[in-house]
């Protein structure tokens, strides 16, 4: 009896805490994340790292590092560092507020799908798959370059556009498999509205694989609008931007290459510790990974 007692007071572990344990034990997935937070605080507070405004020109162009202009100058004699500084806050702005729109669109339309099922789920899934038929980029591309105009708004709301359908097919799928769980049919069978069952029963035990896609859906974001810069269909001058600065940097490569190392080399940064942090969070949430499963 006294065994039987002490063994049903024996606490059940906090899975979300081990979970948090595990990542942090991944020491990768904390570094990247570790600089992450370190981007999003210069983003956030670029006013005040930033030793210039990133709009004010000078007459040196093309200067070296040195005490006064820590990376240089561009073409315009405008300082490199304050611009980097600011590039990040449109970098980091964007890659988050994609994410939000993307998973405002992905979870509820494949949680609607998944959900109910039938012709909702028939009619919604033919919607997405009629979205996967244009490229991203491609439809990036179009919208950017004849609807709407350039805008740091604009790219956050195109990558939305053309990033929900991954999120949609994963909510769906993840709504699926948790609908034929024994939990969910016994709060059915009690008479569960539709919206209990989808907040407080579906959603918490879908949070992780989500997560993990929004992660690595920032990464991508950042590469999108970087790209975008790139090509001269991304944020507008004179607002900084990574891809515009490496744009800009090109004719110099052989002059300067400085100008085009010091954005590349904080885009790829940024970029490897979001999939570091994404990889780790995989590990940790993913209750289909081998590795870790806490729900």
């Amino acid at each position: 009896m006294t065994e039987q007692t002490s063994s049903r007071k024996k606490p059940t572990p906090n899975l979300w805490r081990l979970s948090l344990n595990r990542f942090f034990r991944n020491k990768a997935a904390t570094s990247g994340g570790a600089f992450l937070v370190l981007m999003v605080i210069i983003a956030v507070a670029a006013s005040l790292i930033a030793p210039y405004p990133y709009y004010k020109m000078g007459s040196n162009p093309i200067l070296l590092p040195s005490r006064t202009h820590l990376m240089g100058t561009d073409e315009f004699g405008r300082d490199v560092f304050s611009r980097i500084v600011y590039g990040a806050r449109v970098s980091i702005f964007v890659g988050l507020v994609s994410q939000v729109f993307v998973l405002g669109l992905g979870l509820t339309i494949g949680g609607a799908a998944g959900f109910f099922g039938g012709r909702v789920d028939t009619l919604l899934m033919r919607i997405v798959d009629i979205q996967f038929t244009f490229p991203p980029i491609l439809l990036a591309l179009l919208l950017l370059g004849t609807v709407i105009a350039r805008s740091v708004t604009s790219i956050i709301i195109v990558i939305g556009l053309t990033s929900w359908p991954t999120m949609a097919r994963l909510v769906r799928s993840e709504v699926l498999t948790i609908r034929k769980r024994t939990f969910i049919e016994a709060g059915v069978a009690y008479g569960a509205s539709p919206s209990r069952l989808m907040f407080r029963h579906i959603l918490p035990n879908i949070i992780g694989p989500i997560t993990v896609q929004a992660t690595f859906g920032m990464a991508s974001a950042i590469m999108v609008e970087a790209f975008l810069s790139f090509i001269g269909l991304g944020t507008p001058p004179p607002t900084p931007s990574w891809g515009g600065m490496l744009s800009a940097s090109f004719p110099w490569i052989r002059v300067r290459p400085m100008l085009m190392l010091f954005p590349a080399v904080c885009l790829s940064l940024t970029l490897v510790s979001i999939n570091l942090l994404g990889d780790g969070l995989r590990d940790a949430l993913d209750p289909r990974s081998g590795k870790s499963s806490p729900m």
